[in-house]
Parts: structure tokens; sequence; C-alpha cells
């Protein structure tokens, strides 16, 4: 499925999100929010949802819909475009690589569908330079450390997390941080 695919064409900014379309992922109303104020100061940001093919678990469809309806309620749908498919190691890299920042609102510690711990998403987008912006949940605030202003304090938070995370320049920085923490060399030493 998917919703005004060609926005991504024009965006100067895209906001990516990710995972799941479940509320306790992506809190759709607070984000489009969020975005809305954003777009004030940056107009040729899109907000990019990457969502599953999963109509039977979690009803992704239904999501997406009510996602844009609530875009179209906003006046913002323009700016947004949801993608509901599995991607592929290359595809995902690519978006991944195209984008400015990634975004994982997560509301609290208990998920479904499960999470993992932490979020791979996570990882990767900060092995390809890219700033993300998340909650202090599960094992996160542990992966910050030092990056403390990427994590939210709250979702009424998001609109200035969004606006540090274009402006900021975290992005190789993260990634030295995955490469010393993460690498098999890193790994490697900690297990022997």
């Amino acid at each position: 499925y998917k919703y005004g695919l060609d926005n991504i064409l024009n965006a100067k900014e895209i906001i990516l999100y990710m995972g799941w379309l479940v509320y306790e992922r992506l809190p759709y109303d607070i984000v489009l929010r969020a975005f809305k104020r954003l777009l004030k100061d940056y107009d040729n940001a899109l907000l990019l949802i990457i969502g599953r093919e999963s109509e039977k678990f979690y009803n992704e469809e239904g999501n997406a819909n009510a996602i844009i309806n609530e875009a179209k309620r906003l006046g913002i749908e323009n700016k947004i475009s949801i993608v509901l498919r599995e991607l592929n190691e290359r595809e995902k890299i690519e978006i991944l690589n195209a984008s400015n920042t990634l975004f994982l609102p997560l509301l609290n510690k208990r998920f479904n569908p499960p999470i993992v711990d932490p979020p791979i998403i996570l990882l990767e987008a900060m092995a390809c330079e890219l700033p993300v912006i998340t909650s202090n949940v599960l094992s996160i605030n542990e992966l910050f450390n030092g990056f403390d202003n990427l994590l939210m304090d709250g979702l009424d938070d998001l609109y200035n997390k969004f606006r540090y995370s274009l402006e900021s320049r975290l992005g190789r920085e993260l990634r030295t941080l995955i490469e010393k923490r993460f690498s098999i060399t890193s790994v490697s030493k900690l297990l022997n």
C-alpha cells in the first residue's frame, strides 16, 4: 500500500519512522501535531512512515488510514507518505541514507508486538550516520549515554527533538558510538 509516495521526491528533509503501525510505537495524533508545527520552519519536510503488511494481526492498513485521516484533518496530508510492506535490506539502507532523521517514539516498556532491546532499527540508523529520536525506555538510555538530547522527555518534547535532530550534525558521532560499542571487534572483546 502506498499513500503519496511521490512526495518523497520533493522533500528536502525526510523524517522517517520504520516499524509497526501500532499506537504504542507511533502515537500518530501527537506525532502529526508536532510535525505540523515543524513545517512552519521546514516547509519542505516530509514525514515518511514505513509500516508492515500485517492486516491479520495489527490492522496496519486501518492504522495507516487513521494516520492519513488525521493528517487531512490537520491539512498536512501532502507532507506525509506511508508505505506498507516489508523492505529488503538494500531498500532499508537506501531509505535510511536518504533520510535526515529517524524517530521511534516508544510509549512504554510493554509492547505488542514485542520489541528487540535495543531496537535494531536504531542501531542501523546510527550506523548510517542518521540522527535518531527515541524514548527513554528499555536499554535505550544506556545506548544513548552522552546523547541525552536525542531522548524525548515525553511526547510534548517531540517538536523540539525534530528541530534538534535536523539542525544538529550528530550523525558521524553516532556512527562512531556504534562502531565502538557494537562492532564485531568490540563485541568479541566483551565476550572474551
